[in-house]
């Protein structure tokens, strides 16, 4: 990958995971684009994160949170889900309180599973 990120294809989910490398994951720990999951790298962006090990017995419930957003991406189309779901974040970060979590009013975050996404609202 262009990024230096490291990938492989989940089954369970039917989606590429991707970790690593330089690619900023917006407010979340990880990023979908369509079918590829892209999972922050941490403080230092030179040390690859693995998602299993980030993510520990939760990966299974995170990755369907995930699978759930690609899920959105076929539902409206790649155009149209960028500008509705930006639309989305920018309305989240105006109402969301300081010291709460970002993405608890974003109506596409809500419907993949807010809990399920590692949301604390």
């Amino acid at each position: 990958m262009i990024t230096g990120a490291t990938c492989y294809w989940d089954s369970s989910v039917t989606m590429t995971v991707c970790w690593g490398g330089r690619f900023p994951t917006g407010y979340g720990v990880a990023t979908t684009f369509g079918h590829t999951t892209v999972v922050a790298w941490g403080a230092d962006p030179d040390v690859a994160i693995n998602p299993s090990d980030l993510w520990g017995d939760n990966y299974g419930v995170r990755m369907e949170h995930e699978a759930n957003h690609a899920s959105q991406w076929d539902v409206l189309g790649t155009a149209e889900f960028a500008a509705l779901y930006g639309l989305a974040a920018w309305g989240d970060s105006a109402r969301t309180a300081p010291g709460r979590s970002q993405g608890c009013t974003n109506v596409f975050e809500w419907s993949a599973g807010l809990a399920a996404g590692g949301y604390q609202c």
